[in-house]
């Protein structure tokens, strides 16, 4: 997993940008002690995607602090912390600096086994605000619309396939050719992804017709290690780039709410939240089974509750029944393919997919051809086609 947030995010370019930019901002004695804990923390076998959050988070604290680290008294950190806490960071970040803190002062004073008192006093209680309101969801017909306002089809593919799954985007960006998998009657697929559970397998049906898309042009379609999503030289695509994909798309689509691959993780999760069990929803989403994320939307959807509440008024509940989806295959009703959820033609035969519409085109044609009929009795009448000819031939002059 390493290697990949490696190829994802340039963990190294970053973190040495980021250790020129602490050197610049920190006193020599700060930068001294910054460094040693780095180095121990390498030590220790952290990632270096841990190591550049340590080092963020020690730079933002050491530019705050009024004097050196081993010096700074219970006050001077309870001081610290409060000017952190009224600073302009978000909760998730503030939370990120008192876990540094406490990690840091544990190696520097506590010999790596204690809290110093400077630091034991920090609670590290954390609420999950990254939990998205229903209206900050996107719906289906807001995510039909990104892939129909995607111009190409590799990006077409990752929306799909980020908005069925809910997956992580290094899970991904980091899956390969070989790791798309058909299933026999070549409706369905699996998915193999690498994740902080592991791999896990998850089946995949509206994201297919996409996938199908885009392998089947992929540059180096013939390498099964070659990562699915990658530029046309064969790089991987990065995760800033993928933000600004998905930025341009959602404004060329008119789309207003956050459009980003945590927003599709945070809006799958809700959406099989009502559908599948907590097990079941940590499996697919791969939680560990420990993790109460899943618990966490379930109690948000308030599934169990309202079936109390409703038992309670003397409602009968009835088996569970939630409005059909747009994200799913469209079945030609001429020839039977299927078809891809923002597809309006049939790819097989050209027929129309949309009901509705074939329907109101089946009635246009009717009245169409009843005018016509109408048009050719009226003409039949004597005299009434040689009338028409002649107003032609006088509005011709």
């Amino acid at each position: 997993m390493q290697e990949n947030s490696e190829i994802i995010y340039a963990v190294s370019r970053r973190l040495e940008a980021a250790r020129q930019k602490a050197i610049q901002q920190l006193s020599k004695e700060k930068w001294a002690t910054v460094e040693k804990f780095l180095e121990h923390c390498q030590a220790e076998g952290l990632t270096k995607a841990r190591i550049l959050r340590l080092l963020y988070d020690l730079t933002v604290l050491g530019k705050m602090l009024d004097k050196d680290f081993e010096s700074a008294s219970v006050d001077d950190v309870k001081k610290l912390v409060a000017k952190m806490e009224g600073s302009h960071y978000s909760y998730h970040s503030k939370y990120g600096m008192r876990v540094t803190l406490k990690k840091f002062y544990k190696w520097l004073k506590g010999n790596g086994e204690i809290f110093p008192p400077e630091v034991r006093w920090i609670k590290n209680n954390h609420k999950n605000d990254r939990i998205k309101m229903p209206e900050d969801l996107l719906t289906e017909q807001e995510i039909l619309t990104l892939i129909r306002a995607a111009t190409k089809p590799r990006d077409r593919a990752m929306i799909a396939v980020l908005a069925e799954t809910g997956c992580r985007i290094g899970e991904l960006l980091t899956c390969r050719i070989k790791h798309y998998r058909k299933s026999l009657d070549q409706r369905t697929a699996h998915l193999l992804l690498n994740g902080k559970t592991g791999f896990r397998n998850v089946m995949i049906v509206a994201s297919v017709p996409y996938l199908d898309d885009w392998v089947n042009m992929h540059p180096f379609n013939g390498e099964p290690d070659s990562f699915i999503f990658t530029r046309d030289n064969g790089r991987l695509v990065t995760y800033s780039r993928t933000l600004t994909i998905l930025r341009e798309i959602a404004k060329r689509a008119g789309i207003k709410k956050a459009v980003n691959p945590h927003n599709f993780r945070h809006t799958r999760a809700t959406y099989l939240a009502t559908r599948f069990t907590e097990s079941q929803l940590k499996q697919y989403l791969g939680w560990t089974q420990s993790s109460e994320m899943a618990a966490v939307y379930v109690h948000l959807s308030g599934r169990d509750v309202d079936k109390t509440v409703m038992k309670l008024n003397g409602i009968e509940v009835k088996e569970e029944q939630h409005e059909e989806s747009v994200m799913k295959l469209k079945e030609c009703f001429r020839c039977a393919k299927a078809n891809e959820p923002s597809a309006k033609f049939c790819s097989g035969c050209g027929s129309i997919l949309d009901k509705e519409e074939m329907d109101r085109l089946i009635q246009d044609d009717l009245e169409r051809r009843k005018t016509d009929e109408y048009m050719n009795a009226i003409i039949q009448i004597p005299g009434v086609k040689e009338f028409i000819e002649e107003k032609i031939r006088v509005a011709a002059k």
